[in-house]
């Protein structure tokens, strides 16, 4: 029997940890329920509090995907969140790397970060549960090669970088930088580097960007507005709460 094919068009993020396959089963083992822990605890925390209306985060959960990758993760986003992959990629490798840090660098090596807004198609595995594929994931994976690239910036970033597709990147501006730049450029130090062309193994070219902010400072999102002036307003108060992770 034919499937219906169920496609949405989403933020996908890719965590990768750095150093998992040096590890020994269990070291590999240990990284696996840090990760899931704390971004578990991440999420929740993030869209547990609504900025407009606790009801509508609960009827429109953030993350609606999670696709483990041995090393790390895929975590794709509600569509109805658009343009928030950025900052939940960035709250996530701010969150584990602080872990690690509390840790003295025991547990991983780093934490990498990859977004791409692109078609997923979700569908039901052989344990019954929803999953997800589609060229959202598989370009997701491309790009978080970028330090591969003829052109990465080197002096841009350090090896734990947040690399963003130009899709992804237009759509976080416009949701959110378009609103209160000044408040990304001076509060979150929101910068990005110039132009990457990322080659994949089928010679497509993918345009990337990496990207920075203050990994002190994580922004909730806010729940689709009705109007210009309450989307404002709701952003407004995301941002004042400015939520510093706790490195538990």
């Amino acid at each position: 029997m034919k499937s219906t094919i169920t496609t949405i068009h989403t933020d996908v993020i890719l965590i990768d940890i750095r150093g998992y396959s040096k590890k020994d089963n269990a070291g590999q083992l240990q990284i696996v329920e840090v990760m899931t822990a704390k971004l578990r605890e991440l999420i929740n925390l993030l869209g547990g509090v609504g900025s407009i209306s606790n009801d509508k985060l609960r009827n429109n959960p953030l993350v609606i995907g999670y696709v483990a990758t041995g090393d790390g993760a895929y975590v794709i986003m509600n569509p109805l969140f658009g343009g928030y992959g950025i900052l939940l990629a960035h709250a996530i490798r701010t969150h584990l790397l602080l872990v690690n840090k509390k840790n003295n660098g025991a547990i991983y090596d780093g934490v990498r970060a990859a977004v791409h807004l692109g078609p997923c198609i979700a569908y039901r595995d052989v344990t019954d549960k929803v999953n997800f594929a589609g060229d959202g994931l598989n370009d997701c994976a491309r790009i978080s090669g970028v330090h591969k690239s003829s052109g990465y910036p080197t002096q841009f970033t350090d090896d734990d970088y947040l690399v963003a597709s130009h899709e992804a990147i237009a759509c976080f501006e416009d949701r959110y930088i378009t609103k209160i730049p000044q408040v990304y450029r001076d509060f979150h130090q929101y910068t990005k580097s110039n132009d990457v062309d990322v080659v994949d193994k089928h010679q497509k070219i993918h345009k990337v960007n990496l990207i920075e902010m203050n990994r002190f400072m994580v922004t909730q999102p806010f729940v689709p507005a009705v109007t210009l002036e309450e989307e404002k307003l709701a952003l407004m108060r995301s941002l004042a709460k400015g939520i510093v992770p706790d490195d538990k």
